[in-house]
């Protein structure tokens, strides 16, 4: 699990799993490799980077993203 996910998602650190699919599709929609017709390829290397961050954040347990919180605290101190 990575802050990168949260970031690229546009995210802060431990949002809910109904945020991340929100995000999700706010950005698959506006990545999407069809709605770039003359940037295919970056579109389509953008979208392929939000589907990874999604399907990383949505597998992730609740235990696993308080320990990060806790290691963010921590960090912070």
């Amino acid at each position: 699990l990575g802050r990168q996910d949260y970031e690229l998602l546009e995210l802060p650190l431990g949002a809910s799993k109904l945020d991340v699919k929100k995000a999700y599709r706010r950005l698959a929609m506006q990545w999407h490799p069809d709605k770039h017709p003359n940037n295919q390829e970056e579109a389509k290397a953008k979208f392929q980077e939000i589907q990874k961050a999604y399907d990383s954040l949505m597998s992730t347990s609740e235990d696993d993203i308080i320990e990060q919180l806790a290691d963010k605290a921590e960090g912070a101190a």
